[in-house]
């Protein structure tokens, strides 16, 4: 089995404690901004800052890095933490970087063709969103509320 790579953003707003999410284009849900990797050009953070840039038009220079964590999405469709501990080799498909970055105050995105919308949501409360959550936003909302509370 092939392992795909790929790295995304949280973004809160430390005025306001909320997160960015945005609507994908594709259906898929709400989520925040993340992508594929290209393994021989760039490494996760890379990617990450790169996505950034690409959904929302942000300037990375004005973010800090605040959090880092891995998912994983396994062949059944499940979104974990991947965890050093325990054994997902032949059931991982897809391993995500995750961070976490803060910005001072909310800022409108630049929507591109990837998304339809945007909104900062509390990450205790998606419900707000018209529409599903992404289910690798779902985990992620997770890992930062009990990370971060």
């Amino acid at each position: 089995m092939t392992i795909q790579y790929a790295a995304g953003t949280l973004v809160v707003a430390e005025t306001t404690g909320r997160v960015l999410l945005m609507c994908r284009s594709d259906g898929s849900g709400w989520s925040h901004p993340g992508g594929m990797t290209d393994p021989e050009d760039e490494c996760a953070e890379e990617t990450a800052i790169r996505e950034l840039v690409e959904e929302t038009g942000f300037p990375p220079i004005l973010t800090e890095q605040c959090g880092h964590t891995q998912l994983a999405k396994l062949d059944s469709g499940e979104v974990v933490l991947l965890d050093e501990d325990d054994d997902y080799d032949s059931s991982v498909v897809l391993v995500y970087d995750l961070f976490v970055v803060t910005v001072r105050e909310e800022f409108v995105p630049k929507l591109d063709g990837e998304h339809t919308a945007w909104a900062w949501v509390h990450p205790d409360d998606p419900e707000d969103l018209t529409g599903s959550l992404h289910p690798g936003a779902a985990r992620a909302l997770i890992w930062l509320m009990e990370e971060y509370g």
